[in-house]
């Protein structure tokens, strides 16, 4: 298994758990622990583990990221993460 591989498979372990609804005590550890899987992660693995399951709808390469400044994982999770928010919080302001 390579280093990558390992990652991911880290990475999928701690976001199958959050998603089946870990307590919260448990959920800052499995944070904790995708955070670090994700750091391991090279920008290209982790396009594609976001990537993998997209139905119709895909993240653009690493080259298109690198090209607007995103050099690393954690970098472009971190993006993602805040847009993710930002659009929740429009959500919630025009449920109406």
């Amino acid at each position: 298994m390579t280093t990558q591989a390992a990652f991911t498979a880290r990475l999928d372990r701690a976001s199958f758990a959050l998603i089946a609804g870990a307590p919260k005590r448990k959920a800052r550890q499995l944070r904790r622990r995708a955070n670090a899987a994700i750091a391991g992660l090279t920008l290209e693995s982790y396009v594609a583990w976001i990537n993998r399951e997209a139905d119709g709808f895909a993240l653009m390469g690493a080259d298109g990221w690198r090209e607007r400044g995103v050099t690393t994982a954690p970098e472009l999770a971190r993006i993602l993460d805040a847009e993710c928010r930002r659009n929740r919080e429009k959500e919630e302001r025009y449920a109406d």
